[in-house]
């Protein structure tokens, strides 16, 4: 594990994602390192779990550019998960549109982006990453989510100051030191750098 994001955005999901229903699917969005964990976490909840990428590397994951999903997956999951995606994509209204289109009715979507400012120059992280964009302001980011009609939205602030500073631990190598930190985290939403939204079709 390159950084302890991935780790703070799964403990958001063991929190806020619900357990499945019996046969109930969810499609994980874009593919990383770390994507084996959170499939793994989403079956432990009781998902069929369906991987997509845009670039998909291996045979097993299903290739789908979010702004123009195939009609063949429109209204077919119940659970739809976007963690750190929409920062990738040009056009990230079209992205959430097809987020809500991939939903079934009464679908939950699970979207995490991280803060910053759409309009600032990107920097080398960014370029590392992919980026298009250099995160988003809570405005910036509610504005682009609620170009969709959903029928219930839930905003959550993530990366507070507990997990900020778990994350500098980790960095200077301590990482059972900073594991152990997160789990004083409170994971209440009423404060951070980054974004997440609960968004139910």
């Amino acid at each position: 594990m390159a950084s302890l994001g991935p780790e703070i955005r799964r403990r958001y999901q063991v929190r806020y994602i619900p357990f499945a229903e019996p046969g109930q699917k969810a499609l994980l969005v874009g593919v990383g390192a770390e994507s084996w964990l959170e499939q793994k976490l989403l079956e432990t909840k009781g998902y069929q779990v369906t991987l997509a990428d845009v670039d998909p590397r291996d045979p097993s994951v299903v290739e789908l550019d979010l702004t123009r999903p195939p009609p063949e997956m429109h209204g077919c999951f119940d659970l739809v998960v976007a963690s750190d995606v929409l920062e990738h994509i040009p056009d990230d209204r079209l992205a959430c549109r097809g987020i809500f289109s991939l939903l079934k009715a009464g679908g939950l979507a699970f979207v995490h982006v991280p803060g910053g400012d759409s309009t600032a120059p990107l920097n080398d992280i960014d370029r590392q990453h992919g980026h298009v964009r250099h995160g988003y302001t809570e405005q910036q980011i509610k504005q682009v989510i609620e170009t969709v009609e959903w029928s219930s939205m839930r905003y959550l602030k993530t990366f507070n100051l507990i997990e900020r500073t778990a994350c500098q631990i980790f960095q200077r190598g301590s990482r059972d030191v900073a594991e152990k930190l997160l789990e004083d985290s409170p994971m209440d939403g009423r404060e951070g750098n980054s974004h997440l939204f609960l968004l139910r079709k």
